[in-house]
């Protein structure tokens, strides 16, 4: 049998509650009282509680184990004291009499809200200061604390438990069948007056199993008011309570217009509230009124008040659902892995950067990770909760990157979706956008970019509405921006637009150590357990990493598939590395070639170590302008075989086009065997 606790203030309380409850639901359920004048020592073991009053849930929620629900006791009053108010002659001032401050303004809540409109009642408490003029008192069963100048008492006797507050016990001890609301809540509780005859109608008729109930009540989350032809107020729900600041009993008195002109609001027709945007209170509500007919007769209306960032959230929780997994930042800075200084000090910056909300441009060669840094900032953010949208921009036409990022209406091309379809700045609203490969978008592109980033909106493809959108853009290009703005490419104002904040990847091959560590974590990730032998991580540290981390992946996996052996080798290695990866020859063992260019050699390794150490890769032309300072000169010809005899050599590395050469560990190690470094 389910068990139900009563925790009262008081124990004459509990206890009267709990005579009540034995007398409507005991075949049904075990009933115990405690109270708060009695202290409670124990945990409560129980099915349900149900509370005196709300504020003693708060005394025993160390007692009560989360699983449990608490109730507030909803009560209300017999026929009989009901037609003893009524039989008080209209606008009649009388003493509402109680035990407590609470009791006695909850009764007057009870009264106004069964309907007792025509008195005016004045609140008595015991210990209150008295000097009212008034003959009539109400009471329910506390006549001994009537003032002793009262001519006439009506006792409406004590409260009773509102039907529907049994329906509610019922529901959440999954009780509710047609039996227990036959026999229970419409013959057991014939003779009270319920708070809210209106629901107990709708639940009469509508009602036939636990399931209706539940939705019913669940639905119940706006704030409802209820009028009638009169618009005088007829329902006024605990939210609209909230939203408005009125108490319920007071709103109840009240017309349509004197309660909008409380918070300072004038509608003269509350049937054109439709999808209407009201602030209240400093928060906004969308507003919709519906009128009400009977048998053909209008009845009134009701009016909904549903709260602005409720729906937000809705919205969210709706492209959240349906956005897949390209739209989830999966990435955050713990998921960065290096310990090298110069990825240090990126992470660092990157952490800094989250925390802001301006536009990051990320800068670095293809494959260094670009896309994590960006998930990982967006994680990092207050955004966080928001879409994470990555679009690569590289390749793609013009038509086909507007319709993707500002989607399009219905008919606005041959094959456009019916209805249309949000584009991904919609989507993203309130989170991040990664433009990856911006630097291959067209000018035409590069201008409309430029005005979302400027106006935070959008228009759709064939469409006219101006969408306002809430969006953190983080690009990237393995390009050189600058260049391209150099070369009037690239929009300068769309670049300083994008490029409020500024982040440089760098390569694997600047990361040393790294590489080793990238390795290792790869190789775990294929359930291997291995030793590198030195030549093969002397060899991986040489190599230059042109694809970057995305290589060294692609070489875990070889090595993964391939190797037999727990200690990987050279051999081990994909072919590739035999070819790119000689031993570095000696500058005396390069006869004839290095002893008399010697000096020569040595200047330009040490301008391409100081400039890499600057962050920066210089070309032929500069090191044949800087190398007279070390007292040789060369032209750019000259300067171009001195390279390629150093690449030879494995001393330095020649890249293509704008990455230049850069000079490598075993050129490092000659210079400081030269006592250069």
């Amino acid at each position: 049998m389910k068990k139900i606790a009563i925790v009262c203030l008081f124990e004459k309380t509990a206890l009267f509650i709990q005579k009540q409850l034995y007398a409507l639901i005991g075949e049904y359920v075990d009933i115990h009282a405690l109270s708060l004048e009695k202290t409670i020592y124990s945990n409560i073991q129980s099915d349900l509680v149900l509370l005196g009053d709300a504020a003693v849930g708060k005394i025993i929620h160390n007692y009560i184990h989360d699983d449990i629900e608490m109730l507030s006791m909803k009560m209300t009053i017999g026929k009989s004291g009901f037609e003893k108010l009524l039989s008080i002659p209209e606008k009649s001032r009388v003493l509402l009499v109680n035990d407590t401050v609470q009791s006695t303004y909850d009764t007057i809540n009870l009264l106004y809200e069964v309907g007792i409109r025509h008195l005016e009642f004045i609140p008595y408490y015991p210990n209150m200061v008295y000097n009212y003029d008034v003959d009539i008192a109400v009471t329910p069963d506390e006549e001994a604390l009537v003032p002793p100048s009262i001519k006439r008492i009506v006792n409406i006797g004590g409260r009773v438990i509102d039907p529907y507050m049994i329906i509610n016990i019922l529901t959440k001890l999954e009780l509710v069948n047609n039996k227990t609301l036959r026999d229970i809540v419409f013959n057991r509780t014939n003779d009270y007056i319920p708070r809210n005859p209106q629901l107990l109608d709708v639940i009469a008729s509508i009602l036939k199993s636990r399931n209706h109930l539940e939705k019913i009540i669940e639905v119940i989350d706006e704030g409802v008011i209820a009028y009638d032809e009169g618009q005088h107020i007829i329902l006024f729900n605990e939210v609209a309570e909230k939203i408005f600041g009125i108490p319920i009993w007071k709103a109840k008195m009240m017309t349509l217009s004197e309660c909008f002109s409380e918070i300072s609001l004038t509608v003269e027709n509350p049937e054109d509230l439709c999808d209407d945007v009201q602030s209240i209170n400093h928060t906004d509500y969308i507003v919709n009124a519906y009128p009400l007919y009977i048998e053909g007769h209008y009845s009134g209306g009701v009016i909904r008040y549903k709260e602005f960032s409720a729906i937000r959230r809705l919205e969210k929780k709706i492209r959240q659902s349906s956005k897949g997994g390209g739209y989830i930042a999966k990435n955050s800075f713990d998921d960065i892995l290096g310990k090298s200084p110069v990825l240090r000090q990126c992470r660092n910056l990157a952490e800094k950067m989250a925390k802001g909300d301006g536009a990051i441009l990320i800068e670095g060669e293809s494959g260094v990770g670009k896309e994590i840094f960006a998930q990982a900032i967006h994680n990092a953010s207050f955004r966080h909760e928001s879409p994470f949208i990555a679009f690569n921009c590289a390749s793609i036409p013009d038509t086909l990157i507007e319709s993707e990022l500002f989607g399009y209406e219905e008919g606005a091309f041959t094959g456009a979706r019916k209805g249309g379809k949000p584009g991904l700045f919609e989507l993203a609203n309130g989170g991040t956008v990664f433009l990856d490969e911006l630097g291959d978008i067209s000018p035409n592109m590069q201008t409309k970019l430029l005005r979302v980033l400027q106006e935070k909106e959008i228009v759709r493809v064939g469409g006219q509405e101006v969408i306002p959108v809430d969006i953190r853009i983080i690009s990237a290009s393995n390009k050189n921006i600058p260049g391209l703005v150099r070369e009037h490419t690239f929009r300068m104002d769309l670049f300083y637009r994008l490029n409020v904040l500024s982040l440089k990847i760098p390569a694997l091959r600047e990361r040393g150590d790294d590489i080793l560590l990238l390795l290792h974590h790869f190789l775990q990730g294929y359930g291997l357990r291995y030793e590198l032998s030195k030549e093969a991580a002397d060899v991986l540290l040489e190599y230059d990493w042109p694809g970057n981390i995305r290589e060294l992946q692609n070489v875990s996996a070889y090595i993964g598939y391939m190797s037999e052996n727990r200690l990987i080798t050279c051999a081990d290695l994909p072919q590739h590395f035999a070819k790119k990866m000689k031993k570095p020859l000696s500058f005396q063992q390069e006869k004839g070639i290095f002893q008399s260019e010697d000096e020569e050699m040595l200047s330009i390794l040490l301008l391409l170590y100081q400039g890499r150490e600057k962050g920066r890769h210089i070309g032929r032309k500069e090191i044949s302008q800087q190398l007279p300072a070390y007292g040789v000169r060369l032209s750019e010809g000259e300067v171009r075989s001195r390279l390629q005899k150093l690449a030879a050599a494995g001393l330095a590395h020649c890249g293509r086009g704008r990455a230049g050469t850069r000079v490598t560990r075993a050129g490092e190690q000659r210079l400081r065997e030269s006592g250069l470094l």
